[in-house]
């Protein structure tokens, strides 16, 4: 399809859209920092308020083959991380892939020398407590860690053949304010990346 419509990002909104479609794929942007800083990240622009599932392919993935045999689901329990697991368990569940759910424990200021004794027991409680949840969503393999979310996920990504993640499909103002994971992954994940926005129930047709 060949469209003038000017912002590459909206147009590929369009075209998902008018086709109905379930996903996007994208490469990752080619511009280096100060490109996208002034000319804009055509990629980021496909992920945000994305009507649909949006594909990241990493840079230079196409000159080598790959096999799709562990898949990555950043999982917190959310409605959102549900979605990603969803959509993982829907694209490769029925196959060979291991779908791997990750839980990232977020760091914690450390105590004084007094209260370091219960900050470590209640750290390990919390540890436990994400291991059983991820254990009980049967058909995966629940992974916990201590750690920084946002780094955590970029260090997943270089396990992993695929990386699922839930996107809250946040406004322009929301995002300024609370940042974006997914967003952040863009360009830094090195396996390809797929985004799951919120649901979208696309119109019937019209009768013809």
């Amino acid at each position: 399809v060949v469209t003038d419509y000017g912002a590459p990002g909206r147009a590929l909104h369009d075209l998902a859209r008018r086709e109905h479609a379930d996903g996007l794929v994208v490469g990752c942007s080619h511009r280096g920092a100060i490109g996208r800083l002034l000319l804009g990240d055509d990629t980021r622009a496909a992920l945000r308020d994305a009507p649909c599932m949006v594909a990241v392919a990493p840079p230079g993935y196409a000159h080598s083959d790959h096999q799709l045999q562990r898949i990555g689901v950043a999982h917190d329990g959310s409605s959102e991380s549900e979605r990603a697991l969803e959509a993982a368990r829907d694209l490769w569940g029925g196959g060979s892939c291991q779908i791997v759910a990750r839980s990232v424990v977020g760091l914690q200021p450390a105590p004084d020398v007094g209260e370091l004794l219960g900050w470590t027991e209640q750290t390990e409680q919390t540890i436990a407590a994400e291991r059983e949840r991820l254990n009980a969503l049967g058909g995966v393999v629940g992974d916990v860690v201590y750690g920084e979310p946002r780094a955590d996920l970029v260090a997943f990504a270089r396990e992993v053949d695929a990386l699922v993640v839930g996107s809250r499909g946040l406004g322009p103002i929301d995002r300024v304010l609370l940042g974006s994971a997914s967003s952040d992954l863009v360009g830094r994940a090195s396996c390809p990346l797929l985004v799951v926005g919120p649901k979208v129930s696309w119109p019937a047709p019209a009768a013809t």
